[in-house]
C-alpha cells in the first residue's frame, strides 16, 4: 500500500495519509499536505495490514518501518 507520512525534526509521525503525491494531481490541480521547513515528507510502500490499524497503532507502525529503511 502507499502511504505518505510527514515526520518532525525527532523522526515522531505528525500526518500519514494513503497514497503518494502523484495519487493526488488532477490535471493542473494539487491536493496534497504539505510538509513544512523543519518537517520531512517520506512517500513509502507498506503492507496492506496497515490499512486496517487505528491511528495509534498506525503510526507506531509507520516509524517503526521508516527506521527499517534508513
Amino acid at each position: 500500500m502507499k502511504l505518505t507520512a510527514i515526520t518532525n525534526q525527532s523522526g515522531e509521525i505528525l500526518a500519514t495519509f494513503r497514497g503518494h503525491s502523484k495519487d493526488f494531481q488532477f490535471g493542473d490541480f494539487k491536493a496534497i499536505p504539505h510538509a513544512s521547513q523543519d518537517q520531512k515528507h517520506h512517500e513509502i510502500e507498506v503492507p496492506d495490514e496497515f490499512e486496517r490499524m487505528g491511528a495509534e497503532e498506525l503510526h507506531k507502525n509507520v516509524a517503526a518501518h521508516l527506521k527499517k529503511s534508513k
